[in-house]
């Protein structure tokens, strides 16, 4: 009943967190992204880039974003 945006940030911008016990280290955030990544994709209606700020992306999205 709506719509499903995924935000692809490269994996290269993401960055491991001790708070995060499935990505607390560089391989095991890269292996949890190369697991979910295929899934994301395909259920989402909307792929929208996130390399820009938080605030950047959702007026983005807001604004009527079409991949």
């Amino acid at each position: 009943n709506g719509r499903l945006f995924w935000l692809d940030r490269p994996l290269a911008m993401l960055t491991p967190t001790s708070d995060r016990p499935l990505s607390s280290d560089r391989e095991a955030l890269v292996r949890l992204y190369e697991e979910r990544e295929p899934r994301y994709r395909a259920s989402a209606d909307e792929t929208v880039p996130s390399v820009d700020a938080p605030d950047a992306v959702a007026a983005r999205i807001a604004a009527g974003y079409r991949t």
